[in-house]
């Protein structure tokens, strides 16, 4: 029973890891695109100059600067990979938290950098928020609403961030392997996947 609930644990860190390299992917793709479109209209800048241009040009520029809301799904996916993955990760080392000191000092020292960073980002988005009506700018909320999304927000990247680090370095401590070094029969699979990953999260 206890075997069978193991493995469900590590399906549930299996599902995180297919979430968060599908969305590395589809950012990347994006990124790429976005490039190549940047460079065409610089080409085109250089050799056309007609009033057709200018104005295409500022059409695409505002829905380039625009907030693209498809842009959140990929974002609400990675969250919710890591969701899942975090229930499955805890579960797995609940008794090692209890009996392990240093499991415990890890956990609690990534849980409270995160909120810490949460909670500085939004002190300063409120800060800068008074600032700016203060110098005369109309925005679309006070002062404490921007404060608190600021908070939320930047909690919810730091969490996505910290918890892929804090399931590597957690699951080495507890397997005693922190190089993350793969058996025999997987290291020909396990290498080149690690190299194309690391290689689209740099260029990213």
């Amino acid at each position: 029973m206890a075997q069978c609930s193991h493995s469900c644990n590590f399906v549930l860190i299996a599902l995180w890891t297919l979430c968060t390299s599908i969305c590395v992917c589809v950012i990347t793709i994006h990124r790429s695109c976005i490039r190549r479109r940047e460079k065409r209209d610089e080409r085109s800048g250089h050799h056309h100059r007609s009033r057709h241009h200018h104005r295409s040009e500022r059409h695409s520029s505002k829905k380039d600067h625009g907030v693209n809301p498809a842009a959140f799904i990929w974002f609400f996916l990675h969250l919710a990979g890591t969701i899942i993955g975090m229930v499955g990760l805890l579960d797995l080392i609940k008794n090692s938290y209890w009996y392990d000191p240093v499991v415990r000092r890890l956990s609690l020292g990534f849980g409270i950098t995160t909120i810490i960073t949460a909670v500085l980002t939004g002190l300063y988005m409120y800060k800068r928020h008074r600032q700016r009506l203060h110098d005369g700018y109309d925005d679309f909320c006070s002062p404490w609403v921007c404060g608190v999304l600021a908070t939320i927000l930047a909690f919810l990247a730091g969490f996505c961030i910290s918890s892929t680090l804090y399931c590597d370095v957690v699951l080495g401590m507890i397997a005693g392997n922190m190089l993350g070094r793969p058996s025999s029969d997987l290291w020909k699979l396990y290498w080149p996947w690690f190299i194309a990953n690391r290689i689209l999260l740099l260029i990213n």
